[in-house]
């Protein structure tokens, strides 16, 4: 009987030991993930669309926000911003088109995304509607 209760008390330790390192490893793998760069790379995608946005660029051409998006993101950055515009009718907003700028958004990348709204107003009537998503990931 009493190498029954040893035997019970070994498996116990051992189930402890087992649940500690089980948790030691998961913590330690959480712990790699760096919050501070997914923060910052939010923010370099909110300074870059505010960035283009004061400047009176996402309303621009082709070219014009290609070369935006070049100058206001790292190098070490890809960036994809997609334009959906639409215009204002009877108190209805209307699709117009969908326009994509930069890179193309890879699949196997960790990727950061933001949304900004903007209109055009004329004469104090909104005119154009346009939503812009920046996806921005690391090369």
């Amino acid at each position: 009987m009493r190498g029954f209760v040893f035997s019970i008390d070994a498996t116990m330790g051992m189930f402890l030991i087992l649940v500690m390192l089980a948790t030691a490893l998961f913590l330690s793998l959480q712990a790699q993930d760096d919050p501070y760069g997914k923060l910052q790379m939010s923010r370099i995608a909110r300074d870059a669309m505010n960035s283009m946005d004061e400047r009176g660029i996402l309303g621009g051409n082709f070219t014009v926000i290609n070369n935006s998006l070049n100058a206001t993101i790292p190098q070490s950055l890809g960036a994809n911003l997609l334009v959906d515009a639409y215009y204002y009718d009877n108190g209805s907003t209307v699709y117009i088109n969908s326009t994509q700028y930069g890179l193309a958004v890879p699949s196997d990348e960790d990727t950061y995304s933001i949304r900004h709204e903007f209109a055009t107003v004329q004469n104090g009537l909104m005119i154009n509607y346009s939503i812009a998503r920046l996806t921005i990931w690391q090369q």
